[in-house]
């Protein structure tokens, strides 16, 4: 539980649930120039006060789940993260497998340096203090399997 503490807290936050949900994003350039752009999960938690806290992306296809299907969702995550500190995990749900550059990619994302010292488990860290979870999960035969992390 402590490696997946921010996931953790934020479960007893959730309070609605948003299907094709958009969330707009408030990015900064170095030219102090702001642009508000919105990206789109299949489902989105939020809390009370409209933030999200998780995101999912389906893949309903029985081909297997490629690293490309996990690129967009994470790219748009971490643009969440950096925008709402309270955000806590992307999912990633595949109805058939994640194939091995799949899996390459969400080492890649979660990997904190070869002196992490990070116990976090599956942690996409953007800075010191922020960062969310990257899950892969497959569902098969009506049942859940999370594949990252590994628990």
């Amino acid at each position: 539980r402590a490696d997946l503490s921010k996931l953790y807290e934020a479960i007893e936050a959730v309070d609605r649930i948003d299907l094709d949900g958009e969330v707009d994003v408030t990015v900064e350039d170095a030219a102090d120039e702001t642009t508000t752009t919105s990206v789109t999960f299949d489902v989105v938690f939020r809390d009370k006060m409209g933030d999200p806290l998780f995101a999912a992306a389906f893949d309903d296809s029985r081909d297997p789940t490629r690293a490309s299907a996990i690129e967009s969702p994470l790219t748009d995550a971490r643009s969440v993260s950096d925008a709402v500190p309270a955000f806590a995990a992307t999912f990633v749900v595949t109805t058939s497998f994640f194939d091995a550059d799949a899996m390459e990619v969400a080492v890649g994302a979660t990997r904190g340096g070869l002196f992490s010292r990070s116990s976090r488990k599956s942690y996409v860290k953007l800075s010191r203090k922020s960062g969310f979870h990257l899950c892969l999960v497959e569902a098969r035969d009506e049942d859940f399997f999370l594949t990252v992390p590994d628990l």
